[in-house]
């Protein structure tokens, strides 16, 4: 494994510790229901992309897999950082950039089935190789 993916792997390590936290807040710390469910969808959201960033880690190239893991990053914090925000009594407008955080892990989803569907160069072609 090169450096690299061994720091994308740690870096999402820490994003699903972190995604299990405001799970776990919204489970045991925030007393109102809608709340609660801010949290623990943005946690839920974190937890996901944090297993996509070390799957990219381990198969996509190098390149495109660091576009996309930065994409699942950034989404995904703007996504739950705002819905946490919020859930902590940060102003409701927040609520209206939450959108571009999902928007910006759906342009990493795109991005992904982009870098598998892609015609692969002959030369890149090995037996048993994955994309």
């Amino acid at each position: 494994m090169t450096e690299s993916s061994r720091r994308l792997c740690g870096t999402g390590a820490i994003w699903g510790a972190l995604g299990l936290i405001l799970c776990a807040f919204a489970a045991h710390g925030v007393d109102h229901p809608r709340e609660a469910l801010w949290l623990r969808l943005g946690g839920i959201c974190m937890l996901v992309h944090a297993v996509m960033v070390i799957f990219i880690a381990n198969l996509v190239p190098a390149r495109s897999g660091r576009v996309v893991a930065a994409l699942f990053l950034i989404g995904s914090a703007v996504f739950a950082g705002t819905l946490a925000a919020m859930t902590l009594g940060a102003p409701r407008w927040l609520g209206a950039i939450t959108p571009a955080g999902g928007l910006t892990m759906l342009s990493g989803w795109f991005l992904l089935a982009w870098v598998f569907f892609r015609p692969e160069p002959e030369a890149a072609k090995t037996p048993g190789s994955f994309p």
